[in-house]
């Protein structure tokens, strides 16, 4: 082997993607090495097994082969029968009989078998049986294994026993294919009376039978068998712990995932996920915690399967839906939060709510499956039909531990790029969980086009904005349409002026207002100005995020980027840049890329979704609620100078009732829910209490 054969395979052995499998195919064109069958084989294989993206590749590198041979073909039906369309095998089987200069051999109908079973297509199994006797490879060991293996795939047992009774001297894989087909078939005795004739059993063997009689519900045969096996590994502990999740003996799958771990072993992605699922249908949130902490230690968030099984988890334990829309692998090993999902843990000293805080651990003793955590949160969706749109809006119910004759409180989040429910769930857990002379409960809605509601393409504006508020209000259907005797709005930024607006014209009627952080100019007409050839930038900008192409460019470029996001965070949505947290920038980056993201933020951005044009009219929202309810602003120390100034241009103004300042920027009640929720909650005693 020359110099230029073995760095070619040397380079093979590195090679991960398509790209470089191509570099590398440039090299072995200019060096004559694909006249090489080694090197040609080689690279192929790579390209039809190893890369999951490289399996058409493959086939042109065949096609254009000088000199492909049996290994080549073979390779290539091997990729093609575990590919998502394994009938493609048999169509290159079909090619390779064709050229005589490649017959075919054991390897070939093993591999297009494959494809076979894949397809549960017992037809060209049979034909492909046929073409085994023709070719005198019925005998064969290797490939009657696989014509047993396809023929239980293809539901057909009889004839995977006829095969099996065929072969002269089956080794242990042919027993395993036998067994397996008996379990796969149903056939639970006719398994366990093949294992009792196995003249030799391997560990494949045991576990066959544990799965086979998990998958039937023999659960105490299974537990029986389990407890006769000479080794164990982790798919035999896997194989128990879903097996008893799944049938509902979650107390069985908890002391199984506690012994594994007491015998020093490793559970794989199966068996975590299997005692996460059994977590979440038990609501054992402390185990969960515990699983979280042993999860992230060992290395396993990168699992797809095992952050979803976590996600259900947290969400059906009741954490709430934020987790499970934004849960993303953390470096540390705890996560703590104060009734929401990312952010500062606040402890109360006053009030009477209570701080959830969760901590991963990577203790499994003393824990109950009876650990179910607090706060009651209820997600769901509402179809608001605007136009010809049919548009899902994302909202959240919660509700304390009392709800009777309870009053009701809108919280409308504040109109951003990345608006969200999130930012308002903390201050509703933390009034709704208190004790008073009257019961609150909370409604939390995402605006259309943001947070986790639909985002359809359509024009937003203000109006729109505001008509889907008023819809929302008073649809016979909402949420929160037998409200309107005794509903209170709560809005941040826009969302709050949008409110005030709709409430002037007499849209909605609620019982009393809280407008926190309140804002009327999206962030370009704030700094830049609206006279005429700003307005036409405006314009140009909306248009060009709109594009199907270059908006995408453009939005990425302004937006839909984590470094923008946490430039955006530490700048003016958070007053203390330290509060801005890994997890935060995540879970927004996170919104930026839903389907149709950029259309309602390109509004917001250019100052289409401004409810007034100018500090004057935003007072006179506010003039207009005087001497008919009771209004509450709600304004934040560390807010951007401009954005400051409007806020307090309300100090003392008509119709405000009371203004009140909080630490914080233009997100205070998510930075500092604790101290908005005690200004609120004190807001609803002075108005309702004394009323009650």
């Amino acid at each position: 082997m020359n110099y230029a054969e073995q760095l070619c395979l040397s380079l093979l052995t590195k090679c991960k993607t398509l790209k470089t499998a191509k570099q590398i195919h440039a090299f072995v064109h200019k060096t004559g090495l694909e006249y090489q069958p080694l090197v040609a084989g080689k690279l192929l294989l790579h390209c039809a097994v190893t890369i999951s993206d490289a399996l058409d590749y493959a086939r042109c590198l065949l096609f254009h082969s000088p000199n492909p041979d049996a290994f080549m073909y073979n390779t290539l039906i091997r990729g093609l029968a575990e590919s998502d369309s394994p009938k493609h095998a048999l169509d290159m089987f079909v090619q390779m009989r064709q050229r005589s200069i490649a017959p075919v051999d054991s390897f070939s109908f093993a591999f297009v078998l494959k494809a076979v079973a894949n397809l549960r297509c017992l037809r060209s199994g049979f034909q492909l049986h046929c073409r085994v006797f023709v070719h005198g490879l019925d005998t064969h060991l290797f490939v009657g294994t696989t014509l047993v293996s396809m023929y239980a795939e293809c539901g057909s047992l009889d004839f995977a026993r006829k095969v099996f009774g065929g072969m002269s001297e089956p080794n242990v894989v042919a027993w395993n294919a036998i067994l397996t087909a008996c379990f796969r078939c149903g056939d639970v005795e006719g398994g366990e009376e093949l294992f009792e004739r196995m003249p030799i059993r391997n560990l494949t063997s045991w576990d066959v039978m544990l799965a086979g009689y998990v998958k039937a519900g023999e659960l105490e045969q299974a537990r029986k068998t389990f407890l006769r096996m000479p080794v164990k590994d982790d798919i035999s502990w896997s194989t128990m712990i879903v097996g008893f999740a799944q049938n509902g003996c979650f107390d069985d799958a908890f002391g199984l995932f506690r012994e594994l771990r007491r015998v020093g072993l490793r559970p794989n992605e199966a068996g975590l996920t299997g005692v996460l699922s059994a977590s979440a249908q038990t609501g054992a949130f402390e185990f969960a915690k515990i699983l979280h902490g042993f999860i992230e230690k060992a290395g396993f968030l990168w699992l797809v399967s095992v952050n979803n099984a976590l996600l259900d988890t947290y969400s059906k334990c009741d954490i709430s839906m934020a987790f499970s829309a934004t849960f993303y692998p953390s470096s540390s090993l705890s996560l703590a939060f104060s009734s929401k999902t990312h952010g500062p843990i606040f402890t109360r000293t006053v009030g009477f709510s209570k701080t959830l805080t969760v901590k991963a651990s990577t203790t499994l003793e003393d824990l109950s499956v009876d650990d179910k955590s607090s706060g009651p949160t209820k997600t769901n969706s509402w179809k608001w039909k605007f136009k010809e749109n049919l548009i899902n809006i994302y909202y959240e119910e919660h509700e304390g531990k009392n709800s009777d004759s309870s009053k009701n409180i809108l919280m409308v989040p504040t109109i951003s790029d990345v608006s969200t429910v999130e930012e308002w769930r903390s201050v509703a857990r933390d009034i709704v969980q208190r004790t008073g002379q009257v019961n609150w409960r909370a409604t939390i809605v995402d605006w259309p086009g943001l947070g986790y509601s639909d985002r359809p393409k359509i024009d937003y504006n203000a109006d729109v904005m505001e008509n889907f508020l008023v819809d929302f209000i008073n649809a016979p259907d909402s949420p929160v349409s037998s409200s309107d005797s005794d509903l209170v709005v709560f809005g941040g930024g826009h969302g709050a002026t949008i409110t005030i607006r709709a409430a002037k014209k007499g849209l909605v009627k609620p019982k009393a207002l809280a407008a926190i952080a309140p804002t009327w100019a999206g962030p370009l007409p704030i700094v830049f100005g609206r006279d005429s050839s700003m307005e036409t930038r405006y314009g140009l900008l909306r248009g060009t995020l709109r594009a199907p192409a270059v908006g995408w460019m453009m939005y990425n470029m302004l937006v839909s980027n984590e470094k923008a996001i946490e430039s955006q965070y530490k700048s003016h949505v958070y007053a203390n840049p330290e509060n801005v947290t890994p997890g935060i920038v995540e879970s927004r980056y996170a919104l930026t890329k839903r389907e149709g993201a950029r259309y309602a933020p390109a509004a917001f951005l250019t100052g289409l979704l401004d409810p007034v044009q100018s500090r004057e009219e935003f007072l006179e929202l506010f003039a207009a609620m005087e001497g008919k309810i009771p209004v509450v602003v709600v304004s934040s120390k560390g807010s951007p100078k401009r954005s400051k100034a409007e806020m307090e241009a309300l100090r003392g103004a008509t119709g405000v009732s009371k203004f009140v300042e909080v630490p914080g920027a233009l997100l205070p009640q998510e930075e500092y829910p604790i101290l908005v929720a005690e200004e609120l909650y004190q807001f609803l005693q002075e108005n309702f209490e004394s009323k009650a």
